[in-house]
């Protein structure tokens, strides 16, 4: 347990807004949910017959695709929008890692808009601190498979954002890998 002031914690909360979430700054536990400031898209997924390196055991993957249309941001501002695809093994942790992908879909935690680091373009919808698989092949440099820590790397950034694995099927629906989407 940690102590505040009680200003302290008001204050925080006030200047959240309409995201009613606190982060301790002492250990970085969520406490409540964290919605983020992603525009509205879709997220769909359905298993493919292929076999991801690193997972030879696995003869499908599940194929994630992100759509997000260009529009306007609350502000007024016009923003470029983005599809993007991704990839995971249909297996246990891969399965596990779809569910928590959706959810973070859902609280808006996957996309921000901002400077695109490739581009140097303002106003694009980029990745935000969640790593995705984008390539099938080429290893970590590649953002690809083979890469035996991403699990691990992956499941660190999403509990950063309060989700975890421990949730799924409590506060985190349990996605089915054969097909699905969301939309926000």
């Amino acid at each position: 347990m940690h102590f505040y002031h009680k200003e302290c914690l008001e204050n925080q909360f006030k200047a959240g807004g309409s995201n009613q979430f606190l982060k301790c700054s002492v250990c970085s536990h969520i406490y409540g949910k964290q919605i983020g400031g992603m525009p509205s898209g879709r997220m769909t997924w359905s298993t493919q017959r292929m076999t991801l390196p690193g997972f030879e055991k696995s003869q499908y993957a599940i194929v994630i695709n992100y759509d997000i249309p260009s529009g306007y941001l609350p502000g007024g501002q016009r923003f470029n929008g983005t599809q993007r695809t991704a990839y995971l093994p249909d297996n246990k942790e891969g399965q596990e890692i779809l569910s928590l992908f959706a959810e973070a879909f859902r609280r808006r935690l996957i996309f921000n808009v901002g400077t695109s680091i490739t581009t140097g373009q303002q106003n694009q919808t980029v990745w935000g601190t969640i790593h995705h698989k984008t390539n099938t092949h080429g290893g970590t440099s590649k953002f690809g498979y083979p890469d035996p820590t991403y699990f691990r790397r992956v499941k660190d950034e999403l509990a950063a954002k309060g989700l975890t694995v421990d949730l799924i099927g409590t506060e985190i629906r349990q996605e089915q890998s054969r097909q699905g989407q969301v939309m926000v």
